[in-house]
């Protein structure tokens, strides 16, 4: 690079010198007003001595003649008194003479100091002098003091104002410079990289192209991924709707606000009303989350919203957080040893009621439920020996403590039959059937034995009897109208009554009542074809 001029070094000097002449200005004016000065302190001196001169103060004349006069007239007495050169003066005379030289003498001395006095200036006149002297001397002075500082403002003043405009063109002829030796230094570099910039181009175009590949395909990754997210978005709106909803905004913000079971229960109500199911499910978390307080029975009311959510382990966490304030409830309890089988989890059922029908085996025996979901977690693995007899004993004290059960009859009758105990599932269903001779499910489950056994004229009347009564007293029921009626047209197809079994298929496979279930309407439609091939019809104009 080429030597640049010192553009700082020569604005410092300039500005260096501009304080020099200042100075120097200072120091010229110091000694003018030094000179004044002098000047003043002797035209003070002057005038003193003019005035010390001219001015006296009025002599009277008349008393300085007769003054001179009578000095005269005592120098006559004196030279007539002195004797003459012939003659010795008598010793009086001389005396006299002599005093009159010496009054002589003093009237001199005192003509002199009159004329000395009267050539003198007064105290006054001194005074008044010294005044006008002063007055004079500082007014000149502070003309002449005032005259000078305008003259050295107005100098200052404009070497300043020389010196911001030197100073300013002088920086202005910097940056000119400086950006002058910029340019030069970015040409020269430029020339520089010229040669290297054209060796390193097409490797730079191959680097663009692959980066330009690489950027659009992440550009249509994260246009791929912005797809997916409004997928979800939207997807969550759709979840979700109170997210949009203002009402089922408001019904969200209650869930903050929990501070009970109940409270709970009746919000996953309000949700599942509003077809928030979601929504319902948060609201039971709760119960969970913030171990909120209730009663049994509020506890088991959350636990079957839960089930009806289709959400067993909520409904299992529940009811664990109502057994920790409610310990061997016979409701929680049941209601755990019911749902734990669906989640896999049989064996923990079984050990759980087994332990508590030891432990509270009146408490146990308080409904029906505990038995029939013992029995559930029996048959989903294998009887042990100690348990037939366990299972005996406390089927009859439930039976014996809740005759109108009909579940424990008919639960424990299945139950024998299914371990090829028959007859002693028969005694029982008869002696259930005895105690509650309108329970259209015990007429079932003895008709559905009877014709499992072949004895299809008894199953045919516990069939019928259980059609025409149409009641049950639980509320889980495990038959309705339409499995009696499918198993009844199934005993006249046994005792090849195909009309009869025909017309009860048609009423159930042309039904619209929900409690006709799609596998029973199936199963019906399936058997008109089956009479039809018997019959030696078209299976599709029979069904």
């Amino acid at each position: 690079m080429p030597n640049q001029p010192n553009v700082p070094q020569s604005v410092a000097n300039y500005i260096r010198d501009a304080e020099e002449r200042v100075n120097s200005l200072i120091r010229r004016q110091f000694r003018w007003s030094a000179a004044l000065v002098l000047c003043a302190i002797f035209l003070f001196f002057g005038l003193y001595l003019v005035m010390a001169v001219y001015w006296r103060e009025p002599v009277d004349s008349s008393a300085f003649d007769r003054l001179t006069a009578a000095t005269e007239h005592l120098s006559d007495l004196t030279l007539s008194l002195l004797p003459t050169s012939t003659t010795k003066p008598a010793p009086d005379n001389q005396t006299a003479i002599a005093a009159v030289v010496a009054q002589a003498e003093m009237h001199r001395e005192a003509l002199a100091e009159v004329r000395k006095g009267t050539e003198a200036v007064s105290p006054e006149g001194i005074s008044l002098l010294q005044l006008l002297g002063g007055s004079a001397v500082l007014a000149l002075l502070g003309l002449l003091g005032l005259q000078r500082l305008q003259n050295v403002d107005a100098q200052i003043e404009g070497v300043q104002k020389n010196m911001f405009e030197q100073v300013k063109q002088r920086v202005q002829d910097v940056r000119e410079i400086l950006l002058s030796a910029v340019n030069d230094n970015v040409d020269k570099r430029m020339e520089a990289t010229k040669e290297e910039i054209s060796k390193s181009s097409e490797e730079a175009i191959k680097t663009a192209t692959a980066a330009m590949a690489d950027l659009e395909a992440k550009a249509s990754a994260a246009e791929e991924r912005v797809k997916e997210t409004g997928s979800l978005v939207d997807a969550v709106f759709q979840r979700y709707p109170w997210l949009e909803s203002p009402v089922h905004r408001d019904m969200a913000d209650d869930l903050s606000g929990l501070v009970s079971v109940e409270q709970a229960h009746s919000a996953a109500v309000r949700f599942t009303l509003s077809e928030q199911a979601q929504s319902a499910r948060l609201a039971l978390k709760v119960i969970v989350d913030k171990g909120l307080q209730g009663s049994p029975e509020q506890f088991h009311n959350a636990y079957v919203q839960a089930m009806r959510l289709d959400d067993p382990e909520l409904g299992v966490a529940i009811l664990e957080k109502g057994l920790e304030r409610h310990p061997d409830h016979h409701e929680l309890l049941a209601d755990k040893g019911a749902v734990l089988p669906s989640l896999g989890r049989a064996p923990e059922a079984r050990d759980m009621l087994a332990q508590w029908l030891k432990r509270s085996p009146h408490e146990f025996s308080r409904g029906w439920r505990p038995f029939v979901f013992y029995m559930d977690a029996i048959e989903a693995g294998e009887l042990a020996p100690d348990e037939n007899d366990l299972l005996e004993s406390t089927f009859n004290q439930v039976s014996e403590r809740l005759p109108h059960a009909t579940k424990v009859w008919s639960k424990y009758a299945r139950f024998l039959h299914a371990l090829g105990r028959s007859k002693q599932a028969f005694e029982i269903l008869k002696r259930g059937i005895e105690r509650n001779p309108h329970s259209q499910e015990l007429n079932y489950v003895i008709g559905d034995m009877f014709l499992q056994q072949g004895h299809v004229e008894d199953a045919m009347k516990y069939l019928q009897q259980a059609l025409a009564i149409d009641y049950q007293e639980q509320f889980q029921p495990d038959v309705n109208q339409y499995e009696v009626m499918g198993l009844l047209a199934h005993a006249h197809e046994a005792m090849d009554q195909l009309e009869s079994a025909e017309r009860i298929y048609k009423v159930i496979a042309t039904t619209e009542d929900s409690e006709a279930y799609h596998a029973m309407k199936g199963y019906a439609v399936g058997r008109l074809r089956s009479i039809a091939l018997r019959r030696g019809d078209s299976p599709g104009g029979s069904s």
